[in-house]
């Protein structure tokens, strides 16, 4: 079944606006989120689900720089976006990431694939019980099912909070939430980009790694803000 990884971004941001293309050593934050990425082993490509907007129209042309697929759809009506770029692409898994999330870690994600591969489930989630570093965050499930939930409900938060309903709906879906391991179990750390303290915190972690190294990993990003702190 061909899994796709799927990052919901957009330019205008209510609280900052155009973060995704703050820079880090001269290279735009998603840029690293896409590099990243790419180390997943586990999927078959990556596609941005973008707006129409004209301000999102960077996106496209970083997603054609990487050679990643692209779709553009929907500015508020997200479950609608991530459906369609889906299913232009002929996904029948989705492997949901934000683009809040530059840091996050590949080999989490491919732990999250393969806990879906390999357990009776619709639905895989490892941040809707707080265990991992906030930044860290990675959904799984079928194409099908987010048809499904879209079938299902017609609310403007549902449609603006792509799972939501099928988080709700533990009674339809078979769920599965996987839990950090001790050592990576530090719930209170937050590695998310929504405002302008996170970039210059976000920032100091690219910047201690080095320019050229795109690959540090969770364990990684733990171990220096520990000694950090």
């Amino acid at each position: 079944m061909r899994k796709s990884i799927i990052i919901e971004a957009r330019m205008n941001s209510s609280r900052l606006p155009g973060k995704h293309c703050y820079k880090i050593f001269n290279k735009k934050i998603i840029e690293y989120l896409i590099i990243r990425l790419k180390k997943v082993k586990h999927a078959n490509d990556i596609i941005l689900a973008t707006t129409k907007n004209k301000s999102d129209d960077i996106l496209v042309k970083i997603s054609k720089k990487h050679k990643i697929k692209y779709f553009r759809g929907s500015e508020h009506n997200v479950m609608q976006r991530v459906l369609l770029a889906a299913q232009k692409n002929r996904t029948d898994i989705i492997v949901s990431i934000t683009a809040d999330c530059p840091l996050i870690d590949p080999a989490l994600i491919d732990q999250c694939i393969q806990s879906f591969n390999y357990n009776d489930c619709d639905y895989v989630n490892n941040s809707i019980v707080p265990s991992f570093p906030g930044g860290m965050n990675c959904q799984v499930y079928y194409t099908n099912i987010l048809k499904k939930s879209y079938s299902s409900t017609k609310t403007k938060l549902h449609r603006e909070h792509v799972t939501l309903e099928i988080i709700q709906s533990k009674n339809k879906y078979k769920h599965l939430y996987l839990m950090a391991p001790t050592n990576l179990h530090y719930p209170k750390m937050r590695i998310e980009l929504d405002t302008y303290n996170d970039f210059k915190f976000i920032k100091k972690i690219v910047n201690y790694f080095g320019k050229n190294n795109y690959y540090f990993n969770c364990q990684e990003i733990i171990n220096y803000l520990k000694r950090k702190n």
